[in-house]
């Protein structure tokens, strides 16, 4: 039994580890070299306000030397804790929870994004019967499989009638470490009426701090120092007077939340590690003990000309058998997870999870069992027959 839950347990630390280094290997969609995060609020001005002036507001930002272009966004938000999803279905064809994404015309400049098919929103979209959407590979496997999905329309429930008119790579914002899922890019409207739905909710976070207002992303052509940053905020409230202004890296907020994603992860493992370390502590004293009770029948073998080697083997091998009696179970709870997709991941990551986990444990056992293993063949035969 305690075979069985070690297996256990070092199968479910092995699949988070092999997910998670698997993620890390993909790129990740954006560049977040050297831009930033404005948010600007008021708690005199509703957002519905606030954007009435974002013109005036992305002026003075890009005002600065430093800065090459500014974007508008909404709620999914790169590095941030909070997502924003919706079913979006195209025929008889359903992606749930895809992430959407109100950008408007700079978006993808800011942050270089790799257009793959088609071309990102313009100024000539004004004149479009269609709302223009860019949607991401996943999504468009998910929808249009083989087809090419430029051109085609569909029903964005509560957004009106949409045309895709790109596809970007695989976009992971919320950074590595995290799942490719499928994502919906519309055009902010002229006036970007739509970018106030959610009025004076606060709608996102960073460093666990609520945002409010509206939230701009700056592209700089090298990284912001600190008294630069000083400058733009004093220049922007004394320009923009009334309104506070917040300046974070994007870099910085990478760093925040693979850390806030990580706890988890380092908590699991540590409580796995330590049950581990118990059971093999465990184990060695079993076999210790084990060895003194038989110091007889070790003594007649050594007495009859056996070698140590062979002594080894028995007890090492006897170790191992108990191990694969409890791996066994543990391997056929292990297999229902790809089946069941359990952890909505790659199949392959379960069979290595599976691969790695037995590994792990088979070493410790030997670990384990060899100092007690030397110790037995060490045993005189004469000590181990008069003792007897």
């Amino acid at each position: 039994m305690q075979f069985f839950g070690s297996f256990f347990i070092c199968f479910l630390l092995m699949v988070n580890f092999i997910d998670l280094f698997n993620k890390k290997k993909q790129p990740i969609g954006f560049n977040y070299d050297n831009a930033w995060m404005l948010n600007v609020s008021s708690p005199d001005m509703e957002i519905k306000d606030l954007l009435k002036i974002y013109a005036d507001i992305k002026n003075s930002v890009e005002s600065f030397e430093i800065i090459n272009s500014t974007t508008l966004v909404e709620d999914n938000i790169p590095f941030m804790l909070r997502s924003w999803t919706k079913d979006i279905k195209y025929n008889d064809k359903v992606s749930e929870k895809a992430s959407v994404f109100f950008v408007d015309d700079d978006y993808a400049g800011v942050l270089g994004l790799n257009i793959i098919q088609g071309r990102w929103f313009r100024r000539s979209d004004d004149a479009s019967k269609y709302r223009p959407v860019v949607i991401n590979q996943k999504l468009k496997k998910e929808l249009f499989a083989n087809e090419n999905p430029i051109g085609k329309k569909f029903n964005n429930e509560g957004n009106g009638d949409c045309v895709v008119v790109g596809v970007i790579d695989d976009f992971r914002y919320q950074g590595k470490y995290s799942s490719s899922k499928p994502s919906c890019f519309l055009r902010t409207l002229k006036g970007r009426e739509n970018m106030a739905h959610n009025n004076n909710e606060s709608y996102g976070n960073t460093n666990m701090q609520p945002l409010s207002g509206i939230t701009f992303l700056v592209k700089a052509n090298k990284k912001i120092q600190f008294n630069e940053q000083a400058k733009m905020i004093n220049y922007m409230e004394l320009n923009h007077p009334g309104l506070s202004f917040l300046l974070k890296s994007l870099d910085e907020m990478r760093v925040t939340f693979n850390t806030i994603t990580f706890i988890p992860t380092i908590v699991f493992s540590v409580i796995c590690i330590f049950l581990i370390i118990n059971l093999f502590v465990g184990l060695f004293g079993v076999l210790w003990y084990n060895i003194n009770l038989r110091k007889h029948e070790i003594g007649v073998r050594v007495s009859m000309g056996a070698f140590a080697t062979k002594i080894y083997i028995q007890f090492i091998g006897e170790m191992l058998v108990l191990a694969t009696m409890g791996i066994l179970p543990g391997i056929i709870l292990a297999v229902q997870f790809p089946i069941l997709n359990v952890f909505n991941t790659d199949s392959i990551i379960y069979i290595k999870a599976i691969i790695a986990s037995i590994l792990i444990l088979y070493a410790l056992v030997i670990l384990c069992s060899i100092f007690p293993s030397v110790q037995a063949a060490r045993i005189k035969p004469a000590v181990a027959l008069h003792e007897e």
